[in-house]
């Protein structure tokens, strides 16, 4: 740590710091050598002596949030107009600066902008498959460009404002690569994001931890469906999360024999609340999902869930789950097929 600490200081203004350390030390020799006591000589000391302590903990702070992973944001923004963008970002680095990251300094270290942590596109997707999933591919590649950058173990701040489909696609392709905080915009508030996941991976937790089976739901539960009669025989699956304030519409996009599976909060409609434990609802959530593959089932799966989840989701189903995702186009007012999850593979 300490070697780390004094090559943060060899790289920050070094000819600044020097300079400062020299002029105070001519200072105080000078003073020791005067005949005459003068209070007044001693307020440049002061000034320099500030300086330098205000440099040496600003260096020291940074080394010490950097030292075993590098703190850092990044944003995916789609179909969003240039000025929500923007102030999205500006609500980021006040979120991030917020929780105590050192981010001005992170920025002038490593020599990171906006265009390197932020992924931004207006234009918005059609019903093309392969669309989407070069877009998917497009924002992986585009962090990895970043996370590459980056000597030492970087720890993510991750902001989506993205479509569903595409978060989870991204979240399968970020698995088990680097830890990530997740955080979810929460409306028109003074502080508009909330940290709904914080990841610290150990040597002896382990990734798998986050991803084991849940045996038991506590969270989530299947909602009755008078309309939906259960068919026997079924190898099809459609899996609806109903996570969000408003039900996804029917008719629902189904094959001959498909069993439905409507999956929301326990005891509850709607949002999923900021204080919930999201991955653990998301641990939950891939479990039905995992189980209905297990069972031979052909799964398609209706994303009503924040993008947030949905990122959440796609790290622990990952490319190697072969499942149909589908997205409800409300311009116009019918499902597609956006991609199966192991094409992104």
């Amino acid at each position: 740590m300490f070697k780390y600490f004094l090559k943060n200081l060899w790289k920050s203004e070094l000819l600044a710091f020097i300079t400062a350390l020299a002029t105070g030390s001519a200072l105080v020799i000078d003073l020791s050598f005067a005949q005459s006591f003068l209070w007044v000589k001693f307020i440049p000391i002061g000034l320099v002596a500030i300086y330098v302590i205000a440099h040496l903990w600003e260096t020291w702070s940074f080394s010490y949030q950097t030292y075993s992973a590098i703190p850092l944001p990044y944003f995916i923004c789609l179909a969003q107009n240039h000025e929500w963008y923007i102030s999205a970002i500006k609500q980021q680095e006040a979120q991030i600066k917020k929780e105590g990251i050192a981010w001005d300094g992170i920025q002038n270290n490593f020599k990171i902008h906006r265009q390197d942590w932020a992924f931004f596109d207006s234009s918005k997707l059609s019903e093309s498959s392969s669309e989407w999933i070069h877009k998917t591919k497009d924002i992986s590649n585009h962090f990895d460009h970043l996370a590459n950058r980056i000597e030492t173990q970087p720890l993510f701040h991750v902001f989506v404002a993205a479509p569903a489909p595409i978060a989870l696609g991204v979240g399968a392709l970020f698995a088990g690569r680097v830890p990530f905080t997740v955080h979810q915009h929460a409306g028109m508030v003074k502080s508009p994001y909330t940290t709904v996941h914080s990841e610290v991976i150990t040597a002896e937790a382990g990734y798998h931890i986050l991803n084991r089976r849940v045996a038991e739901l506590k969270f989530i539960e299947e909602k009755s469906d008078p309309v939906v009669e259960a068919i026997e025989g079924a190898n099809n699956t459609l899996i609806v999360l109903d996570f969000t304030g408003h039900r996804l519409p029917k008719p629902y996009p189904t094959e001959d024999k498909t069993k439905i599976l409507r999956l929301g909060m326990k005891g509850e409609e709607g949002h999923i609340p900021l204080s919930d434990q999201w991955m653990l609802i998301a641990q939950e959530i891939s479990s039905i999902i995992s189980s209905e593959l297990n069972n031979g089932n052909k799964v398609s799966v209706l994303l009503g869930v924040p993008s947030t989840m949905a990122f959440l989701i796609g790290t622990i189903l990952r490319t190697s789950s072969r499942i149909d995702i589908f997205y409800f186009n409300r311009s116009l007012d019918r499902y597609h097929k956006v991609f199966n999850l192991s094409e992104l593979d």
